[in-house]
């Protein structure tokens, strides 16, 4: 339909793209958990736009909060945002939790 937006859709499934395993060695041995929210601008070409991960709320951890955005910038991957079917770029957040694997 003339005038529809659309929202950028994940291709394959954004859960998986930061797991246990891209916890920082430091920081679990220093016991750093907490959940970190970021900004992020993703593209006309789907890609996260380098550079524009912002931390919107801490983890806590210094850390923590530079993986989050490291990982989000480098693997997170989007069918584009539509405008009238022109891809078009679009502001998103995402929060990541931080815990320990026991």
């Amino acid at each position: 339909p003339l005038g529809e937006t659309r929202r950028a859709t994940p291709k394959g499934r954004l859960g998986a793209a930061i797991s246990t395993e891209d916890y920082p060695e430091a920081s679990t041995r220093a016991g750093e958990e907490g959940t970190t929210t970021v900004s992020y601008v993703i593209g006309t070409d789907g890609r996260v736009q380098q550079g524009s991960c912002k931390i919107a709320q801490s983890s806590g951890f210094d850390r923590l909060d530079r993986r989050t955005c490291e990982l989000v910038e480098r693997r997170f991957r989007f069918n584009p945002a539509l405008d009238n079917g022109t891809p078009v770029a679009e502001n998103r957040s995402q929060r990541v939790r931080w815990q320990i694997p026991k």
